[in-house]
């Protein structure tokens, strides 16, 4: 079994680091989400913008 891992660090060490790294980004991504709330809902995309694109034509 692999006991150290590149530069001699033990392997507990190294997924202990891995671990609360994590875990501190994941925390860290929640907290700023609660705090600035995103907008999550999808605009309604106006006509005039897919008709170039040749998306919706013969509608209306």
């Amino acid at each position: 079994i692999l006991r150290t891992i590149t530069a001699g660090v033990p392997l507990t060490a190294y997924l202990e680091m891995l671990v609360s790294t994590l875990l501190v980004i994941f925390v860290g991504a929640k907290a700023v989400h609660r705090y600035y709330r995103p907008d999550l809902t999808v605009p309604d995309i106006p006509m005039l913008i897919l008709s170039p694109l040749g998306i919706g034509r013969g509608v209306g």
